[in-house]
């Protein structure tokens, strides 16, 4: 009896090891047909990857999914459209559960792009469309990577619980890479399975000006309080070189230098009136009117 017992746990045990590494080896395998299969010269930017120009139900050329559970040997494929809020052709994922699973189990998928060249200091932004055929679906995880290899990635901040009965665009913050090289834009999908269809489309990938990146980190700039009697308050100046304050004629009435995040400004001297206060960083800038009382 206790060799038999002994037996069955082994042959469990063995199981359990087995569907580990087959598991281990499908990641691999997935991951490593993203990142090395060089069917085509890298796109140019910036890309916009949709279904149209797919073979139903294939993916578009060079495009690739796979899945990562064996709760569900789905992967993405091209379906017709119009679907629930898309107008053409969508990139599906169907969430259905093997039948030997249980209620509750998640799935999970990946979806990547074609190989894109990206440069070392330049920077990007991350956009698509997604969607749910089932009113009340929850995206658990949509985790974006800008992947080179199995062991080379960049992580983008990822969604958590998303609602997708109603479609929706996403779009990135900016981000950088640190050498120039071959990536694959990789979406990664978890969610509880049985859920319908998932839908994504119009994944985009653009390179962003410095301009308007510099602009970015004005967006959470603060001037308080305004209308100002005898000192202005700034806060989120970070990265930002100077602050002047012109009046509206263009004639300017003080400039300082940015040190900290924040910074205070003594207006006692200024005349009663309106003014433009400007920050700059390199050769961006951003403009806010003041009135001095």
């Amino acid at each position: 009896m206790i060799l038999r017992l002994y037996f069955y746990r082994s042959i469990n045990l063995i199981k359990c090891a087995m569907k580990n590494f087959i598991l281990s080896f499908s990641l691999v395998f997935a991951f490593g047909n993203i990142a090395f299969s060089q069917c085509e010269d890298p796109v140019t930017l910036p890309y916009m990857e949709g279904a149209e120009s797919a073979t139903l139900p294939e993916l578009p050329n060079c495009m690739y999914s796979s899945y990562l559970t064996f709760a569900s040997p789905e992967i993405f494929q091209t379906t017709a459209g119009p679907v629930e809020g898309f107008s053409g052709n969508v990139f599906r994922y169907n969430t259905i559960l093997d039948e030997q699973m249980p209620e509750g189990i998640g799935v999970a998928a990946t979806l990547a792009s074609r190989p894109i060249t990206l440069n070392a200091g330049s920077s990007y932004r991350v956009s698509y469309k997604y969607g749910m055929s089932n009113p009340e679906g929850v995206i658990g995880i949509i985790r974006v990577m800008m992947t080179r290899s199995l062991n080379d990635y960049i992580y983008l901040p990822e969604q958590e619980n998303v609602p997708a009965g109603t479609p929706a665009t996403f779009t990135s913050e900016p981000f950088t890479v640190e050498e120039t090289d071959i990536y694959y834009l990789t979406i990664e999908v978890h969610l509880l399975g049985n859920q319908g269809f998932l839908y994504f489309d119009d994944i985009a990938l653009e390179e962003i000006p410095t301009a308007s990146v510099q602009e970015n980190a004005f967006e959470n700039f603060i001037v308080h309080p305004n209308p100002v009697k005898n000192e202005i308050n700034l806060a989120n100046v970070s990265g930002a070189d100077n602050i002047m304050i012109h009046t509206i004629t263009g004639q300017l009435v003080l400039s300082q230098q940015v040190t900290e995040n924040t910074s205070r400004i003594n207006t006692e001297a200024l005349s009663a009136g309106i003014y433009l206060l400007k920050i700059n960083s390199g050769t961006a800038e951003k403009t806010v009117k003041i009135i001095k009382e």
